[in-house]
């Protein structure tokens, strides 16, 4: 059953006895359904998208139809624009790779302009995101007048026609309504499409200059101009800003003129400058209604530039890592071999026996853990009265110290800080028994020891591994390049070839 919706319709059927027993309400047993099922509300609102509603009982119903539907429902993307289907819009748009979201209609349009005229800002997003542009035909303020009360127009007299053709099929009792009825939903919908566009587009005011805009130096080449909105609401929906700068204030003539697209981040950067010269910004925005009053930069203008070229400042390096390679090669040390034979494991172990006999440092190794120091300078090394190198003792016994090797690494980095925390952990030794409170204490002696035994806190770098002997001895080895005359120490130290 068809029920038409408009007034001039009804009179007509009124008059005419068969059209009025055609032309009646839903029946009762469709109304007594309640609308708990969903399938009772789906069959309440096919009676209502078919007809027996009134224009303001139309609009809801519309709008709950436009909800339900998806994108693959769509024969276009016209179709969805003129329902405002975002997300439609959205999916329809990543499918197509051919230019349609700037092609024309048959009516003069784009689909950028359906978006504007109806202030739909997530609609407006998602074409310029798309690439859209603005209609290349209809600029002006009055070029949109004409074109927006012919669409208006156009659309009344194509659903008066199909209302019209309607009307006779159902005098005619026709059984093929659908494609008249599809006709007359399509333009009723454009209809009030194009009255809305007109609406706004007469209700709209042409834009205020934007409420700021921040230059900044970004290079001695490039400067960045961010805009903030217009403020007020009855500038309508921005479309795009333009961005003009020159050498002078009077901005003639003109260096460059570029726009803005992303109204939601409003950002342009100006390349191809000169370094050092002045130049002065200016930004006005754009709606339907045409451009705007311009609003000077803040500042109003500011010239390229670069730190390094300031004077009295250091030009950082270029190429740095080649500087940290350099730095790496001259701190690195040779790897041991790791299939080392039996007789240079005892020569090793005899050696480090051997090695370190002074009055003040450690005579004998007793299976313990112990610190020894690498002063060297060109083809010298730092030795003590003796000629042996210093060496202090950690702890007593030798035991697993991977996780006290790993933080003594650390602690490297940090040789100033060891009576700091030397003095702390003293004090916090008190009141806890903790073994591995206890033996980063130790290790914070000795090198408290070294240091004040060599006459110098900077102990240089770890060696990357503890080295052990047969016996159970493990040496922890610092190693520095003594670049400077190192102070006087007790007992006296000597550089030996």
């Amino acid at each position: 059953m068809l029920h038409v919706v408009t007034n001039d319709t009804r009179t007509e059927a009124s008059k005419t006895a068969g059209v009025s027993d055609v032309v009646m309400a839903p029946p009762q047993r469709r109304r007594s359904l309640g609308p708990v099922s969903p399938k009772r509300i789906y069959r309440s609102l096919s009676l209502k998208l078919k007809g027996g509603a009134s224009q303001s009982e139309a609009e809801p119903s519309d709008w709950r139809r436009r909800l339900s539907r998806g994108p693959a429902e769509y024969s276009c993307l016209w179709d969805a624009l003129e329902n405002e289907d975002t997300l439609a819009v959205q999916h329809l748009l990543s499918r197509e790779r051919d230019g349609r979201v700037n092609a024309v209609s048959e009516l003069g349009l784009v689909p950028l302009d359906v978006a504007a005229l109806t202030h739909n800002a997530p609609l407006l997003q998602v074409l310029v995101k798309a690439g859209a542009k603005h209609n290349p035909t209809l600029s002006s303020a009055f070029d949109w007048s004409l074109k927006l009360d012919e669409l208006v127009s156009l659309a009344e007299q194509k659903l008066e026609e199909w209302r019209a053709e309607l009307l006779l099929r159902v005098k005619a009792e026709f059984q093929s309504q659908t494609d008249v009825q599809k006709n007359v939903d399509l333009w009723t919908r454009r209809q009030e499409l194009y009255c809305r566009m007109r609406d706004r587009f007469h209700t709209t005011a042409p834009p205020g200059p934007p409420a700021g805009a921040t230059l900044l130096v970004m290079s001695d080449s490039c400067l960045c101009v961010q805009v903030t909105e217009p403020a007020g609401q009855a500038h309508g929906l921005i479309t795009r800003y333009r961005v003009e700068w020159s050498s002078l204030s009077c901005f003639h003539p003109l260096c460059g003129t570029g726009f803005i697209t992303d109204t939601r981040n409003p950002e342009f950067s100006i390349t191809g400058l000169q370094t050092g010269v002045q130049y002065y910004v200016r930004v006005s925005a754009y709606n339907v209604r045409g451009w705007g009053s311009f609003v000077s930069s803040s500042p109003p203008c500011i010239a390229p530039s670069s730190w390094s070229s300031c004077c009295g400042v250091t030009v950082r390096r270029r190429n740095p890592a080649a500087a940290v390679r350099r730095i790496s090669q001259q701190i690195r040390e040779p790897t041991l071999s790791e299939s080392r034979s039996s007789v240079k494991r005892v020569s090793v172990s005899r050696g480090l026996k051997q090695l370190f006999h002074s009055s003040r440092f450690v005579r004998l190794l007793q299976r313990g853990v112990y610190l020894a120091s690498v002063f060297y300078q060109k083809d010298c090394v730092l030795v003590t009265a003796d000629d042996q190198l210093p060496l202090v003792e950690i702890q007593s016994c030798s035991t697993s110290v991977t996780q006290d090797f790993l933080w003594f690494c650390k602690l490297s980095c940090a040789w100033m800080q060891v009576p700091r925390l030397l003095q702390v952990l003293s004090s916090s030794s008190l009141s806890s028994s903790s073994s591995l409170l206890q033996n980063r204490l130790s290790f914070l002696r000795a090198v408290a020891q070294l240091q004040a035994s060599v006459g110098c806190v900077d102990l240089g770098q770890v060696y990357f591994e503890p080295l052990k002997d047969r016996q159970g001895n493990m040496l922890l080895v610092t190693l520095r390049e003594a670049t400077t005359p190192l102070p006087p120490s007790d007992p006296p130290l000597r550089w030996l070839p």
